[in-house]
Protein backbone atom coordinates (compact mmCIF):
# COMPACT_ATOMS: atom_id res chain seq x y z
CA UNK A 1 0.00 0.00 0.00
CA UNK A 2 0.97 3.16 -1.02
CA UNK A 3 0.38 6.35 0.55
CA UNK A 4 1.71 10.12 -0.60
CA UNK A 5 4.33 7.86 -2.35
CA UNK A 6 5.76 6.17 0.87
CA UNK A 7 5.57 2.50 0.77
CA UNK A 8 4.07 1.26 4.06
CA UNK A 9 5.36 -1.89 4.18
CA UNK A 10 8.90 -0.95 3.45
CA UNK A 11 8.36 2.19 5.91
CA UNK A 12 7.19 -0.11 8.92
CA UNK A 13 10.17 -2.85 8.47
CA UNK A 14 12.61 0.13 8.64
CA UNK A 15 10.72 1.95 11.64
CA UNK A 16 10.50 -1.66 13.49
CA UNK A 17 14.60 -2.07 12.70
CA UNK A 18 15.28 1.65 13.49
CA UNK A 19 13.24 0.67 17.21
CA UNK A 20 15.00 -2.39 17.91
CA UNK A 21 18.69 -1.08 17.68
CA UNK A 22 17.51 2.09 19.39
CA UNK A 23 16.70 -0.60 22.63
CA UNK A 24 19.47 -2.42 22.13
CA UNK A 25 22.12 0.90 21.97
CA UNK A 26 20.49 2.73 25.23
CA UNK A 27 18.99 -0.44 26.49
CA UNK A 28 15.82 1.05 26.87
CA UNK A 29 13.18 0.08 24.87
CA UNK A 30 11.35 3.23 22.96
CA UNK A 31 7.44 3.76 22.69
CA UNK A 32 6.10 3.68 19.40
CA UNK A 33 2.54 5.17 20.10
CA UNK A 34 4.12 8.49 18.50
CA UNK A 35 4.49 6.89 15.05
CA UNK A 36 1.68 4.88 15.15
CA UNK A 37 -0.57 8.47 15.36
CA UNK A 38 1.55 10.00 12.85
CA UNK A 39 0.81 7.20 10.59
CA UNK A 40 -2.74 7.06 11.46
CA UNK A 41 -3.15 10.38 10.98
CA UNK A 42 -1.63 10.47 7.43
CA UNK A 43 -3.97 7.42 6.10
CA UNK A 44 -7.04 9.67 7.61
CA UNK A 45 -6.38 12.90 6.45
CA UNK A 46 -5.88 13.44 2.36
CA UNK A 47 -4.63 16.98 3.25
CA UNK A 48 -0.97 16.18 4.08
CA UNK A 49 1.54 16.55 2.39
CA UNK A 50 4.87 14.24 2.43
CA UNK A 51 6.72 17.29 3.50
CA UNK A 52 4.14 17.43 6.71
CA UNK A 53 4.50 13.61 7.25
CA UNK A 54 8.59 13.65 7.19
CA UNK A 55 8.32 16.87 9.55
CA UNK A 56 6.36 15.01 11.89
CA UNK A 57 8.44 12.13 11.54
CA UNK A 58 11.57 14.04 12.29
CA UNK A 59 10.27 16.13 15.19
CA UNK A 60 9.32 12.73 17.21
CA UNK A 61 12.43 11.27 16.16
CA UNK A 62 14.72 14.12 17.48
CA UNK A 63 12.72 14.08 20.57
CA UNK A 64 13.42 10.56 21.23
CA UNK A 65 17.15 10.67 20.56
CA UNK A 66 17.14 13.65 23.01
CA UNK A 67 15.36 11.53 25.64
CA UNK A 68 17.10 8.31 24.95
CA UNK A 69 20.66 10.38 24.93
CA UNK A 70 20.13 12.44 28.07
CA UNK A 71 18.32 9.19 29.95
CA UNK A 72 15.37 11.58 30.29
CA UNK A 73 13.53 8.87 29.28
CA UNK A 74 13.85 7.10 32.72
CA UNK A 75 11.54 9.98 34.08
CA UNK A 76 8.78 9.38 31.62
CA UNK A 77 9.19 5.33 31.97
CA UNK A 78 9.22 5.77 35.78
Amino acid sequence: MRVLGLDLGTTLIFTGLYNIASGALFGIPMPVQPMKAIAAIALADQHLSLAHIVAAGVFVSACTFILGVTRLINVFNW
